[in-house]
């Protein structure tokens, strides 16, 4: 009897609750970003405002770095040691400035 029960009132409230509404999608636009040196300039100023040390992000900076400087190979190899340096700096306030340089470089 209890079975009964339960199982009629899950049918009850099924029958209110309904398989839903309309189909009420939200459309969430992404921003393209913009160029790869755009993008460059964009994250490396957020290491030269946090201080923050790249991580795994490092390889993103420099796929812009190749992207951006495409067909100068010396700017390129230039800016990826840059790069390798500021992954190697612990202190805030080296990591800000090695930022800074990699902006003045682009």
């Amino acid at each position: 009897m209890r079975y009964l029960l339960v199982t009629l009132c899950c049918l009850f409230v099924g029958s209110l609750v309904g398989c839903g509404g309309p189909n009420n999608q939200v459309e969430i636009k992404v921003e393209g970003g913009g160029t790869p040196t755009e993008m460059l300039k964009k994250d490396l100023e957020q290491l030269a405002v946090s201080g923050q040390r790249p991580g795994s992000n490092i390889g993103q900076l420099q796929t812009y770095i190749r992207k951006a400087a495409e067909g100068d190979q010396a700017k390129i190899d230039m800016l990826i040691n840059m790069t390798e340096d500021l992954t190697k700096l612990s202190k805030p306030e080296e990591i800000k400035a090695k930022a800074k340089e990699i902006i003045g470089k682009l």
